[in-house]
């Protein structure tokens, strides 16, 4: 036998059926997400949690508890929205996680009170996070597919 009939018809490929800025993207928000979780880890082990932070009369201080609140009423909406049932969960816990984040960042409160609060907002952070990848990679793996397609050089022969 020669090396020409030993060779497969099939090549194999990879088939995307969506558009490709869209697959690219998820994968680098599933690389962001696993990053941002792997970090938050770290940090959580070293007891190094980031918890809430008072609200300052300054530009970046107001800023950031603005961002915060926004962000946490968008991620409550897309609560509503999203058709997955697991990025649903994640929102809803990144969500809750902001606003309370923001709500103690109003008042004064004891240094014991905001340990807890950056503990478990620093769980719910993680459980959001791994949610998150996890409706990605399922999104991923319903989109992306292993085609196999006949070889063009198979059929001359």
């Amino acid at each position: 036998m020669t090396e020409e009939s030993q060779a497969s018809p099939h090549r194999r490929g990879i088939a995307i059926d969506s558009d490709w800025i869209t697959a690219f993207g998820m994968v680098a928000l599933l690389i962001v997400c696993v990053l941002w979780f792997v970090a938050d880890v770290r940090r959580f082990m070293w007891n190094q949690p980031a918890g809430p932070t008072h609200v300052l009369r300054n530009f970046w201080s107001i800023w950031n508890s603005i961002f915060e609140a926004i962000a946490g009423v968008f991620l409550c909406m897309f609560t509503f929205l999203l058709p997955q049932k697991t990025a649903k969960i994640a929102c809803a816990l990144m969500g809750a996680k902001l606003a309370s984040f923001v709500l103690l960042g109003c008042f004064n409160i004891s240094s014991n009170v905001r340990h807890i609060a950056a503990v478990s907002g620093s769980d719910l952070n993680q459980m959001a996070l791994l949610l998150f990848s996890v409706a990605i990679f399922q999104w991923l793996r319903g989109v992306i597919r292993w085609d196999q397609t006949p070889d063009p050089r198979g059929a001359e022969r």
